[in-house]
């Protein structure tokens, strides 16, 4: 059985999202081996994913040059503050463990 997680990776990455700002994808089976953000990204919510301890990393380097980011929701099992930039205004990291 395919996972509805890499169907939507594969269409994702399939077409132009250079201009795409907000992204909602709760509980859609995304993991981290196919994750790409778009620079423009302004809200991005991916709660309810199995973003686990292999995702920390990969998420940390995809989150950080979004300069525009202002909305972020996502559950990793460890989440850098470091990674947290000036424009998040708002932040959900519940049921985190936050890595100073």
């Amino acid at each position: 059985m395919l996972r509805s997680g890499i169907h939507i990776i594969r269409y994702l990455t399939l077409v132009n999202l250079s201009s795409l700002q907000e992204l909602y994808l709760q509980c859609c089976d995304i993991d981290y081996n196919g994750l790409f953000i778009p620079l423009s990204m302004r809200v991005l919510d991916l709660s309810y994913n199995p973003l686990g301890r292999e995702s920390q990393n990969k998420l940390v380097d995809l989150i950080t040059p979004l300069r525009n980011l202002q909305t972020l929701n996502c559950k990793i099992d460890k989440f850098s503050v470091h990674a947290i930039i000036c424009s998040i205004l708002n932040l959900d990291l519940s049921n985190n463990t936050i890595d100073t």
